[in-house]
């Protein structure tokens, strides 16, 4: 109830940041739990972690080859794929940092779903066409059953033609519903401010991470990974 959670917040001149009056607490709760299931059914639903996966696997490839020298694409694409992992440097200027978009870098997959490189070509068209991987839960297995069971994976994956680790690897999801952030949410109430968390024991339960782990691998192998999964200690 986004009316009810903009008439419950007001400024505190002490802390100097936004507090929520006690009358809107539930709709601040509510607000944190469905934030908390978009997190768990949609952002960290299985076929957007395989789409994450190819997608982010399509450009580790294609950086490899712009490196060299073996890959065209415009100067946007070419200053988001120059830095050094996650971190902007000054090579990424701020016109090239707002002119990459969905469209611009769609384009290049597109384009790339013909170049000669047989991974990039692959990886582009299944993302393209969303012929993706499968993501199966693997949470229940220990590290080393995860290992075991990716060095499986890729075994098969080499077997039936693809490139590893490009065709295969584990993911780590969380979902966490609610963190401090920088100060929290505070409550106004007639004792002064209060974090949330110890005044609502749904939020204080949202505050635990869920994590989940996910192996990822080709649907050709399917059948040899769920036979390995069922064959695990």
């Amino acid at each position: 109830d986004l009316d009810r959670i903009l008439m419950a917040l007001g400024y505190d001149p002490v802390s100097q940041q936004l507090v929520v009056a006690h009358k809107g607490m539930a709709a601040v709760e509510h607000y944190l739990i469905v934030r908390y299931f978009m997190y768990a059914q949609v952002y960290n639903h299985p076929k957007n972690i395989a789409a994450t996966w190819i997608l982010e696997q399509a450009f580790d490839r294609a950086r490899t080859l712009l490196a060299m020298d073996q890959l065209t694409a415009d100067d946007t694409v070419v200053a988001w794929f120059i830095q050094n992992g996650s971190d902007l440097d000054h090579r990424l200027s701020l016109e090239h940092y707002l002119a990459a978009d969905d469209g611009v870098f769609s384009y290049h997959l597109q384009r790339w779903q013909t170049h000669s490189d047989p991974v990039l070509s692959d990886l582009c068209r299944r993302f393209v066409d969303r012929d993706l991987f499968k993501a199966i839960d693997i949470t229940h297995l220990d590290e080393t059953e995860r290992s075991h069971l990716l060095n499986k994976t890729h075994h098969y994956a080499e077997a039936a033609g693809f490139e590893v680790p490009y065709y295969g690897g584990i993911r780590i999801s969380f979902s966490r519903g609610y963190t401090l952030y920088q100060k929290g949410i505070k409550i106004q109430t007639s004792s002064g401010l209060e974090q949330i968390s110890e005044l609502s024991p749904l939020v204080r339960a949202l505050t635990e991470p869920y994590e989940r782990a996910w192996l990822i691998y080709p649907r050709e192998i399917e059948s040899e990974i769920v036979g390995a999964i069922k064959t695990a200690p």
